[in-house]
């Protein structure tokens, strides 16, 4: 009756006793890349001939230079929010 009782206390014990949880953590480094056309800026590749411009041509040409800066201005502050943004993902 004892050793009845004696395995019925450890049995009691044994399963009352919760196991650990194994833990498992892994990182994982990830390479984020923008959008291909975030890196597009327009460029003028043909300039008038200075010794011939007129007014109307050097307001066109600031014009399309005053496009592509803002442009390109715009692609910038948008691979730098997209960067940002990532970065938030991974921390």
């Amino acid at each position: 009756m004892k050793y009845l009782l004696l395995l019925t206390m450890l049995a009691l014990a044994a399963c009352s006793s919760d196991p650990t949880p194994e833990i498992i953590t892994s990182t994982k480094q990830v390479v984020v890349m923008p959008d291909p056309s975030m890196f597009e800026c327009s460029l003028v590749s043909v300039f008038p001939n200075t010794k011939t411009l007129t007014d109307i041509q050097v307001a066109s040409l600031i014009k399309e230079l005053y496009k592509n800066n803002k442009q390109c201005y715009t692609n910038i502050n948008a691979v730098k929010d997209f960067l940002e943004n990532a970065k938030k993902t991974t921390d």
